[in-house]
């Protein structure tokens, strides 16, 4: 089993993906504390870009999943290609803790469209994570054309915002079970001031 190590740094400021014309980046997310959530790697390119790659670190009391393999749940999204244009997609830890993700075309078939998906990454948050905002980092950021001319990105940051709570946990003791129901009918019924 391959461990991913935390990343830790100093909250810098989020990055303004709106005023990005080429780029790679995670879009916000929410999740609760204990549970996954599938982070959406979009790209935003204002040539043909026919390749990329980043490194993605993820906060503190969390890792990338693994899927039944054992291997990182991270995929290739056809929103923007197929794995048949995009025949290299690969992904693997690097000595300080990021995974590197690499997306190309040998075949010089470009990415379609100019914004919009191209992975999915499954994000695990651990239970004993504190409720708050944590960053979502993406770093060595690069976009490559048909002809390897390059734009790189040194640093893109976004949000994961953990909840306190799960939903459906209405009486908020940290499960969902049927004493959620049962809260829930008292409090529809007026029988509770909570």
């Amino acid at each position: 089993m391959v461990v991913l190590l935390p990343f830790v740094c100093a909250k810098a400021e989020t990055t303004d993906v709106s005023a990005i014309s080429n780029a790679l980046y995670v879009n916000d997310a929410c999740v609760s504390r204990g549970k996954t959530v599938t982070l959406s790697l979009q790209m935003k390119n204002s040539k043909e870009v026919v390749g990329f790659q980043c490194d993605f670190y993820a906060p503190a009391h969390s890792q990338v999943a693994l899927d039944d393999s054992g291997l990182y749940a991270i995929s290739l999204s056809e929103d923007r290609t197929t794995a048949n244009n995009t025949n290299t997609f690969d992904f693997a830890l690097q000595s300080d803790g990021a995974i590197r993700i690499l997306a190309c075309s040998s075949r010089n078939i470009p990415f379609e469209g100019n914004e919009g998906e191209v992975a999915k990454i499954v994000l695990s948050v651990d239970e004993d994570i504190e409720p708050g905002q944590y960053p979502l980092i993406l770093r060595n950021i690069v976009l490559s054309d048909d002809l390897g001319n390059t734009i790189t990105v040194p640093y893109v940051e976004t949000t994961l915002t953990v909840e306190k709570y799960s939903v459906g946990d209405v009486n908020r003791d940290g499960r969902i079970d049927v004493s959620d129901i049962s809260y829930l009918v008292n409090i529809i019924l007026g029988r509770t001031s909570e």
